[in-house]
C-alpha cells in the first residue's frame, strides 16, 4: 500500500515512519510512505501557504492551490483514477479500527495535513473524500492541571506519543491481515 502525505512538515513524517514498526513495514516493502512539502507547490517566491478563509472568519487557512497543486502533482489525470484523500481535522470522524481495515484495501492513501485553523473550504468541498480525527482523546488523556502548563503540555505530549504507537500497531495489524 502507498501513503501520500501532503504536508508543511515533511521532516517530521519522514522521521517519523523512519522507525518502529512503520519502519520495518517499509524496510519489508509491505507499505511505502512519501511525504510531500506543500510549500513546495506555491507559486510565489515567498512560498506562502497561508491566507485569510475564503468567504471571511477568523484566523488563517492554508491556502488552496498549493495544496490543490501538490495534489494534482500525485497522479496522472489523464491515466490514473483520482487517489482517495484523508484530511485529518479535529471536525473529522474518529478513526476506528473498521475504518482503518476499510482504508486498508485501498492501493493508496493520500493524506493531508492541515495547519492553522485548518484549509480553505474550497479544498474540502474540491478534492478531500473524508476528514479523520486521530486526536478526539488526546484531550481527556492530558487533563489541564489548572495553572501547570508543563505538566498539561507535557501529559498531552505523552498522549500523542501514545496514539501514535496505537496507530502504528493497527496499521501493522491491517497490512499483515492484508
Amino acid at each position: 500500500m502507498r501513503f501520500d502525505v501532503m504536508t508543511l512538515f515533511p521532516e517530521l513524517i519522514n522521521n517519523i515512519v523512519s522507525t518502529s514498526i512503520l519502519g520495518r513495514a517499509i524496510q519489508n516493502e509491505i507499505i511505502s510512505v512519501y511525504s510531500h512539502d506543500i510549500r513546495e507547490h506555491t507559486l510565489d517566491k515567498h512560498r506562502k501557504v497561508d491566507d485569510t478563509p475564503y468567504g471571511g472568519g477568523m484566523g488563517m487557512v492554508m491556502s488552496a492551490a498549493p495544496i490543490y497543486n501538490c495534489f494534482n502533482s500525485l497522479y496522472d489525470k489523464e491515466k490514473e483514477d483520482k487517489p482517495h484523500l484523508i484530511y485529518m481535522s479535529p471536525k473529522g470522524k474518529v478513526l476506528t479500527q473498521e475504518k482503518a481495515k476499510k482504508l486498508s484495501k485501498l492501493p493508496e492513501l493520500v493524506i493531508l495535513c492541515g495547519h492553522y485553523e485548518g484549509v480553505d473550504q474550497r479544498i474540502i468541498d474540491e478534492i478531500v473524500d473524508e476528514a479523520v480525527n486521530l486526536y478526539n482523546d488526546l484531550k481527556q488523556k492530558a487533563a489541564h492541571p489548572e495553572g501547570n502548563k508543563k505538566a498539561y503540555y507535557n501529559g498531552l505530549t505523552k498522549a500523542m506519543f501514545e496514539k501514535l504507537d496505537e496507530l502504528s500497531e493497527k496499521l501493522s495489524t491491517v497490512v499483515a491481515e492484508a
